[in-house]
């Protein structure tokens, strides 16, 4: 029995191994427009106020659309989505082939919401695989899972504007070769999707979580995923205005999110160790010096390490809050999933929206400044959920 755990253990690790790189190549188109923003919005000579415009569309389509995939799928264990998603997820890249003409902002929106739907209809299904992962801890499962969406987030930025400042626009052809080696690691891990029954998570698995009203999570998950929706896509622009190279606001938006990957392995061991309300509780308040640290030292180049800094400790609670959505109360499981996730970025994106004509009217800084306090507001719900069940 011992053996058949520990194979059966193995197994588990490869298919996580294999949703992980899934999960990075795709999250590589997600990152991509944010980061090359500035660059698209000089192609097609249009404003700033249309650039954020356009990457609020991405993201909104995105994140909704999860919210229905989570739904209407909630019943079937085949991760038939996922190949479909593949196909098409880099129509993004067709804008290398448009006119540099300010018509081109319109026509790049069909491409836009191609890709953004097909990074919508694959992300919940992976987030279910990933659940019927059950001999590895549940925070260990959500950090190495989601932090390889980070990275790839991160790297989709910093990889599109090194192949346009080297290959020009048509550079970005290049990332056709994700899809492929997706379609690799789909087929070779042999992948199922969680469902929820009655006697579900807490009760059958051996991994202790404490469960919280999915409100309180959800509210968590919102400030937890505003806050580096906007500095990543208003970081760049405003490096941009400061003179810095497009790669660089590539660098910072990567610094951040390296930050955020190393820092969840650490919190997710507290977790484990503690709970995962006091992690986010700790983490989130800590890193917000840093983070206005970063927002006064800005036009330095040396202050991105402070973004790091701040990505360890604030933009690490994010998977501990996709952990406490899944044993939350409220709702089944595909539909917490595709609220935490798709419902709290798509939140945030409709915040992004509202941004893009402050940012076009007063300044980049005033909407940057307002990053800090929802790190502070989620680590106060924290708070007091956890003085609430202590409570109890």
């Amino acid at each position: 029995m011992t053996d058949m755990n520990s194979d059966n253990k193995t197994f588990q690790w490869v298919q996580l191994l294999s949703l992980s790189s899934i999960h990075f190549m795709i999250d590589i188109f997600a990152g991509l427009l944010a980061v090359i923003m500035p660059a698209v919005q000089k192609r097609f000579a249009i404003s700033m106020a249309v650039g954020i415009a356009l990457l609020s569309v991405m993201h909104l389509t995105c994140n909704f659309v999860q919210i229905l995939i989570g739904h209407i799928r909630e019943n079937k264990t085949s991760p038939l989505l996922l190949p479909i998603g593949l196909i098409f997820i880099g129509s993004i890249c067709g804008i290398a082939a448009l006119p540099a003409a300010p018509v081109s902002a319109w026509f790049s929106v069909p491409l836009i919401l191609i890709t953004a739907i097909s990074i919508a209809i694959i992300h919940p299904e992976a987030l279910r695989c990933v659940h019927t992962i059950d001999l590895i801890p549940p925070s260990l499962v959500s950090s190495v899972f989601l932090n390889s969406g980070y990275l790839g987030y991160a790297s989709g930025g910093f990889i599109g504007a090194w192949l346009i400042s080297w290959f020009g626009f048509k550079g970005l052809y290049l990332l056709a070769i994700l899809p492929v080696l997706s379609f690799i690691a789909m087929y070779s891990a042999r992948l199922k999707m969680a469902v929820e029954n009655a006697s579900e998570d807490n009760e059958t698995n051996s991994y202790k979580v404490e469960q919280v009203n999915f409100g309180i999570v959800m509210a968590m998950g919102i400030c937890a995923t505003v806050a580096p929706t906007l500095l990543c896509a208003m970081i760049p622009q405003e490096l941009s205005r400061l003179g810095f190279e497009l790669t660089f606001g590539g660098v910072a938006v990567m610094c951040l999110t390296l930050g955020s990957v190393a820092g969840t392995f650490f919190w997710s061991y507290m977790a484990h160790k503690k709970s995962e309300l006091f992690a986010c509780s700790l983490a989130l308040p800590t890193g917000v010096p840093f983070l206005i640290g970063y927002l006064m030292l800005i036009d330095h180049r040396a202050a991105v390490a402070l973004l790091f800094i701040t990505g360890f400790f604030s933009g690490s609670a994010y998977p501990l809050i996709v952990t406490l959505a899944r044993y939350a109360k409220g709702f089944n499981l595909g539909r917490r999933m595709g609220l935490v996730v798709g419902g709290a970025w798509g939140t945030a994106s409709i915040i992004l929206l509202m941004t893009g004509s402050v940012a076009e009217k007063y300044g980049i800084m005033p909407v940057l400044w307002i990053t800090p306090g929802f790190y502070l507001l989620c680590g106060l719900i924290a708070i007091y959920a956890k003085t609430s069940r202590k409570q109890l």
